[in-house]
């Protein structure tokens, strides 16, 4: 990937960091939890804030290749590009989901799973979509989302919505 990419991804994720981060500062502080809900948002956007920062200081460290330095393979950038833009709206839509509460975490997270994973595996074309495939993937998406709510709300002490 050319620095100049990189540059742009760091600074959009630098900006998906901050807009995190100031949606946490709203998030009400519990009466019984010392840490808060809170908490937890606020630290990872900082992390990505860092992050992004430093690729955008140092952009061709770490594995980053200079504009003319190696030609890459283009046949199949197109598809990826659409799978990442795939994910990434599913991803935006799963958010907007639990924002207006039209759904709950666990049934939120359920169908943006089954959704990503449909969407990745119909991506290879060496996995044939079966019966099994479904049940994986739904067995996958439902222990993930039941797992994840547990141990936020039973371990952690942090409602989900």
């Amino acid at each position: 990937m050319r620095a100049s990419n990189i540059r742009v991804f760091a600074g959009f994720f630098l900006a998906i960091g901050a807009a995190f981060f100031i949606s946490a500062l709203g998030l009400p502080a519990p009466a019984y939890e010392p840490l808060g809900s809170g908490t937890l948002p606020k630290v990872l956007a900082l992390i990505i804030c860092v992050f992004s920062t430093i690729i955008l200081i140092f952009p061709a460290q770490g594995g980053a290749v200079e504009d003319a330095a190696v030609k890459e393979p283009t046949e199949s950038k197109p598809k990826h590009v659409a799978l990442a833009v795939q994910v990434m709206a599913m991803f935006t839509a799963y958010v907007i989901v639990m924002q207006v509460d039209l759904l709950g975490f666990v049934a939120a997270t359920v169908l943006f799973l089954i959704a990503v994973m449909t969407v990745m595996v119909r991506s290879d074309p060496k996995v044939k979509n079966s019966p099994a495939q479904w049940m994986v993937t739904i067995v996958i998406a439902l222990a993930v989302s039941t797992g994840l709510q547990f141990v936020f709300t039973n371990l952690l002490v942090v409602n989900l919505p």
